[in-house]
């Protein structure tokens, strides 16, 4: 059997890529299995593992190696249109405390799930653990862009590199979630030098 075409690869949270094949088959791939089976210990760190090329044949992490597209298709699994809605990949997080709400865990956070309806995920996190306090929320592009505050958020976030990609007024969907992924795997979904 010939493999497809590896078309798009998008880090996840989890330490995996999420993987099309042709124009529609999504995979899930576990970046783990290479730090065991290669030895490319690197992987193991997102910084590395976030960081890579790919073309049609090959995946290629200038930390560790290249990568067939076979061997990723082989040792992949399948993912289900409501697995994929749920692959985030974290744009920003930062713990602002002390603040008025706590003095030792206030995070802001902003996570990006490219395939949903509602790919941007804003939150707070206040307290942490039993104590918990805060909430999030998914929104569209259209909703972000009225959502009051959402330029300060991403900056609490420690995101801010992301707000004039998504206030461009010329900004189409798919390009600027093309456009922040880059950006999350360069920067690794952490806050901005101060």
């Amino acid at each position: 059997m010939t493999t497809p075409c590896l078309t798009q690869a998008i880090p996840n949270e989890q330490g995996q890529l999420v993987l099309r094949f042709g124009a529609s088959e999504y995979r899930l791939f576990t970046i783990a299995q290479l730090s065991q089976q290669a030895g490319w210990a690197q992987l193991a760190y997102p910084q590395h593992g976030k960081r890579f090329s790919f073309d049609a044949q090959r995946l290629t992490w200038p930390a560790a190696g290249e990568v067939e597209a076979s061997y990723l298709y082989a040792h992949s699994q399948p993912l289900s249109t409501a697995e994929l809605e749920q692959q985030t990949l974290r744009l920003g997080y930062q713990n602002e405390a002390p603040s008025a709400q706590d003095a030792r865990h206030h995070v802001y956070y902003v996570y990006l799930a490219p395939f949903s309806a509602q790919p941007f995920q804003l939150g707070e996190s206040i307290g942490g653990g039993m104590a918990e306090r805060g909430g999030s929320c998914a929104l569209n592009l259209a909703q972000l862009r009225v959502w009051p505050d959402w330029q300060a958020h991403f900056a609490l976030a420690g995101c801010s590199w992301a707000v004039p990609l998504i206030a461009a007024p010329q900004a189409e969907v798919a390009s600027l979630l093309k456009a922040l992924i880059e950006g999350a795997c360069l920067r690794n979904g952490l806050p901005e030098p101060a």
